[in-house]
């Protein structure tokens, strides 16, 4: 989103949005139950459900919130609020996967 953003829609830049997305969208699932899969092994089905029950309580308030924005702000301002609200999951995850890893727990 802020691809698009930054580049003002140009084609190269809609492209270069559309294979970050392709990658986010195909990696981030993957990982995190990957690393649900290792942290608690037994609990497979609870894992995948837990993910499936985020992502659409995401997709929602997502929705809700980029209806706001445009509604109420611009209709380019869920442009940015998105990519800052994918940049601050990406490391919040990074962050809570490295605490799961640190030594002594």
């Amino acid at each position: 989103m802020l691809v698009m953003h930054l580049t003002g829609g140009s084609v190269a830049g809609l492209f270069a949005a559309v294979a970050l997305w392709g990658l986010g969208f195909g990696g981030v699932p993957t990982t995190v139950l990957s690393w649900g899969a290792r942290t608690e092994p037994a609990r497979l089905e609870q894992i995948g459900g837990i993910i499936v029950t985020v992502c659409n309580v995401a997709i929602a308030l997502g929705a809700g919130a980029g209806g706001l924005l445009v509604d109420e702000v611009a209709a380019d301002a869920s442009l940015p609020a998105g990519g800052i609200a994918a940049i601050a999951g990406a490391v919040l995850l990074t962050y809570s996967g490295s605490v799961a890893r640190a030594p002594g727990r």
